[in-house]
């Protein structure tokens, strides 16, 4: 096409730069066209356009004059696309590739750099392309480098590494973390409710209520919101760089035992929302015990005609599957069942007491030695897995069929997860709060009584108790608190 003098070439002009090569190599976008229109003056070509990107960096093909170019090459307006360098088009060895193979050459648009004398419409120019844009990509691939280099550099040297996000609390001032006093005051507070055990939510909401208002005027959200601000080290004068953290030389807005602190309650909650029972409608679920056997409570929905009320039961006293499915009612555990709203009451009667009469309160803890309750749950553990074992030999050789197989797995499955995850609360070290603590997580749940949000109220109780244990008419709460 290019070789054919009889013919009127029309050639689409690209320049390009960034902001930083104009600063520092003086390529300028007028610079290139004049240079582009002479070596087409010299040619006999005429220019159709000049599409340009100024400010736009190559490292992809997002850039608004380029996609003109390439919308009008499709509709095949010009023959040939002149650009002053290899790299204007695109530092990306595989965009410029897509560009000229997948774009230009269908459409029988050529493709020509002035710098490197590369021309598409010739096989030598052809032949060269594969290996100058390997050349593009190379030094591509060298910024990036010195870029991370420079980066770690700083981080090494406790310096600011440089992000779209200043951490809340601080404002970036000549590249430098500098404390704004409005916001620290604010993640000050944060960690300070939150290490009285106030949940997440209800301390983004006490924040709200106090008429807080983070970077740029916005509010405190919510749980989503606050836990990576819990979790930044930056907040103890750290910073980073991937995945590793140095001493940083800002100040720091908390100090390391505040935020250790605020740590250790994240983990104590992540291992209680795993323990958790699911989809019951009930604030204590879980958490009840019968006194006299040592089974769960459950609770459990009764009906009588448009009537419905909820109660508690002891498991080994009603169960209809599971390991207690087959015993006899004479030998069923007689402790009492519970309705629902009269030891639920109970329950938050105490709770509301602690709150407003602290110093009446009578504090009981349990006395269990968790390493040897821990052992006892291990070795029922080996005994459940040998009775899977046992089942699964059975299935090998024919003496039970898949689907018994998987009845009686279940429930040993059920039970083994249950333990595992008691297992591993009885391991959380040093889970004790203090009584003052306590006192401002009753005050905190009697608010959300009385807002009625049932979520917040089982998330609450879980905070203050460890375990409600039945005994007939006495109902024993041990505290989270010594």
């Amino acid at each position: 096409m290019m070789t054919n003098t009889n013919e009127e070439i029309w050639v689409a002009l690209y320049p390009r730069v960034s902001t930083l090569e104009q600063a520092r190599d003086g390529y300028s976008i007028n610079e290139q066209i004049d240079r582009m229109k002479k070596y087409c003056e010299a040619k006999g070509w005429n220019v159709y356009k000049i599409y340009t990107d100024a400010g736009h960096s190559g490292a992809d093909t997002d850039r608004p004059g380029l996609q003109e170019l390439i919308k009008d090459a499709e509709g095949k307006r010009f023959n040939a696309v002149l650009v002053y360098k290899l790299d204007r088009l695109s530092r990306s060895q595989k965009d410029t590739l897509t560009l000229i193979e997948d774009v230009f050459l269908p459409n029988d648009v050529d493709f020509i750099s002035m710098t490197e004398n590369l021309d598409t419409s010739t096989p030598f120019g052809r032949a060269m392309l594969g290996i100058l844009s390997v050349f593009a990509q190379l030094e591509r691939e060298q910024i990036k480098e010195r870029m991370l280099i420079g980066k770690m550099g700083r981080a090494k040297e406790g310096r600011w590494c440089g992000s779209h996000y200043v951490p809340i609390g601080y404002d970036l001032v000549d590249g430098e973390l500098e404390i704004n006093e409005y916001e620290a005051m604010q993640i000050q507070e944060l960690f300070r409710l939150f290490n009285l055990r106030i949940s997440q939510r209800r301390v983004a909401k006490m924040l709200n209520d106090k008429g807080y208002t983070t970077k740029n005027g916005g509010t405190w959200e919510g749980k989503h919101y606050l836990r990576p601000i819990l979790e930044n080290k930056h907040y103890i004068g750290m910073v980073s760089h991937g995945d590793d953290w140095y001493d940083g030389i800002h100040e720091a807005i908390i100090d390391l035992d505040t935020f250790e602190k605020a740590q250790k309650i994240l983990a104590e909650r992540d291992a209680e929302v795993d323990a958790r029972e699911p989809k019951i409608n009930s604030v204590i679920a879980g958490l009840v015990h019968c006194g006299q056997c040592g089974n769960k409570y459950f609770h459990r929905v009764a009906k009588s005609g448009d009537k419905e009320w909820g109660y508690y039961t002891c498991y080994k006293r009603t169960a209809n599957t599971g390991k207690w499915k087959e015993l006899p009612r004479d030998q069923r555990c007689k402790n009492k069942n519970w309705k629902s709203v009269d030891l639920e009451e109970k329950i938050l009667g105490e709770i509301r007491k602690l709150a407003l009469n602290p110093d009446a309160f009578e504090i009981n803890s349990i006395e269990d030695d968790n390493a040897a309750r821990i052992q006892i749950l291990e070795t029922r553990i080996k005994t459940i897995e040998s009775q899977i074992s046992k089942l699964m030999d059975l299935y090998s050789i024919g003496g039970i069929d898949f689907e018994a197989v998987q009845q009686k797995m279940q429930p040993l499955l059920g039970e083994k997860e249950g333990l595992i995850i008691e297992i591993r609360n009885l391991t959380i070290k040093d889970n004790k709060m203090s009584k003052d603590e306590a006192v401002g997580i009753a005050l905190s749940l009697c608010d959300v009584i009385d807002e009625g949000d049932i979520d917040e109220i089982k998330f609450l109780i879980r905070e203050l108790i460890t375990k409600i244990s039945i005994d007939d008419e006495h109902v024993h709460i041990y505290w989270k608190f010594a």
